[in-house]
């Protein structure tokens, strides 16, 4: 079983997308209700004894332009939501590695934050252009798909009145009833419209909810795939949902894998129904001190087929490009010290892409704003150059080269694979350069 330090993770990233999602809620209100205010500022301009046909067609005009400008309001809150919510699930896999790393001293920091860094934005990215489903409909296409129920409405009220013999001018306020978020509240609107939404607001909740917790479902799973010792997602219904939804029973108990009760394999984890109540868990069989344990073995020289396997395909993920990288020991970043860290073989080294190297372009201004190739020329002159009371440095346990100049200020790391990092000049000077070599040796 998963330790409970593990399950606490868990249980606090479940509470945090809960907060999240309430007060997602209350941002839509808002938003919402801002436009029923402007609505209202319009209707209170005019004159009940001039509105007639005309002006009902010139105010369903502006409910639209409302509802598109509401509905842009709407997705950038869901969709910074979403990112929130995909950084919490995927926090859980990443803390428990930092927590690993640090009781049983791995030196693997570096890795495990660079194995994780782009999963929340691939998770929240899949959810929001539609990748995740059948129908591909992503956020933007799901909410135009409310905003052509929205204009079926208005249509719908404006007929529906004229029919009735009810004037302009009622219509008109029962069309400001419409879009009041409150409206239901204080008017039974569904007897008097029988055929409208339940709310103009209903929907989009829904929707947000919905997205929310799929982002945080797919950046589980994402980041459930890129821990070995994860074999499955815990499917889990809440007790007062489990009642009416015999999906999420089914769900709930289903052994189809031989895994455990609820338990599927992490890609075929299903995402929750819209406005679903149940959670996942992702299920770990062993403690939290047998994967701690193995993990340094394997680092202290165990030969281990699944870790190495592991490492090979997620042990560096710098900028999406996957590189296969063999663990390197202890024993063989000692032994690297002297040829890595001082070979001439940097003077010929680059920045990975010419695109990497202009994005350094920013801290020319640290150097006076000399040229690009003598920026270029001092990282590769300070990455070759030997070790002395002035120049410092080390190699990771991942084959990385850090190194600092103390009468200059020059920070520069180079990449196992031989191409340039980066190099600056830090605020912190000697003190930053200290602190990277207490993380990663």
């Amino acid at each position: 079983m998963a330790t409970e330090k593990y399950l606490e993770l868990c249980e606090e990233a479940q509470k945090k997308k809960l907060k999240l999602a309430k007060a997602q809620q209350k941002q839509i209100s808002k938003i919402y209700n801002d436009m029923y205010i402007n609505v209202c500022k319009k209707l209170s301009k005019a004159d009940p004894k001039c509105l007639s046909k005309r002006y009902l067609e010139e105010m369903k005009k502006e409910l639209e332009k409302e509802m598109i400008a509401t509905n842009k309001k709407v997705i950038n809150a869901i969709k910074k939501n979403m990112n929130q919510s995909s950084d919490l699930a995927n926090k859980v896999q990443l803390d428990f590695f930092m927590f690993v790393n640090k009781d049983y001293d791995l030196n693997m920091k570096l890795t495990f934050s660079s194995m994780f860094s782009k999963i929340p934005k691939d998770a929240m990215n899949e959810i929001l252009f539609g990748t995740a489903y059948k129908d591909r409909n992503g956020l933007s296409e799901r909410i135009w798909m409310h905003t052509k129920k929205f204009e079926k409405d208005i249509d719908y009220i404006i007929a529906e009145g004229i029919a009735n013999k009810r004037s302009a001018y009622d219509i008109a306020k029962d069309l400001e009833k419409y879009v009041n978020p409150n409206a239901t509240k204080e008017w039974e609107w569904g007897k008097v419209y029988p055929k409208t939404n339940k709310k103009i607001d209903y929907n989009t909740q829904r929707l947000a909810r919905t997205a929310v917790n799929h982002a945080f479902q797919q950046a589980q799973k994402r980041s459930c795939e890129k821990n070995p010792y994860v074999e499955g997602i815990k499917w889990l219904t809440s007790n007062s949902h489990s009642r009416t939804c015999q999906l999420c029973k089914d769900r709930a108990i289903q052994n189809d894998y031989n895994l455990g009760e609820g338990v599927y394999p992490i890609k075929d984890s299903p995402l929750d129904h819209p406005n679903g109540l149940c959670t996942t868990i992702p299920y770990i069989p062993i403690s939290l001190e047998d994967i701690g344990s193995e993990l340094r073995r394997w680092i202290d020289g165990e030969n281990n087929p699944k870790l190495d396997d592991w490492f090979k395909k997620y042990g560096e993920e710098f900028d999406g490009v996957k590189k296969d990288v063999k663990k390197n020991t202890k024993a063989e970043s000692t032994d690297k010290n002297s040829d890595i860290i001082s070979s001439k073989e940097w003077l010929k080294s680059s920045f990975s892409s010419q695109k990497k190297f202009e994005q350094h372009f920013k801290h020319l201004k640290e150097y006076n704003n000399i040229k690009p190739e003598e920026y270029l020329d001092i990282a590769r002159k300070l990455l070759s150059e030997s070790l002395s009371d002035d120049v410092e440095g080390f190699v990771s346990n991942q084959g990385w080269v850090f190194k600092y100049r103390k009468s200059t200020n020059d920070f520069a790391m180079g990449h196992p694979k031989g191409t340039i990092s980066t190099l600056f000049k830090p605020s912190e000077g000697y003190v930053y350069y200290l602190g990277e070599k207490d993380k990663y040796i």
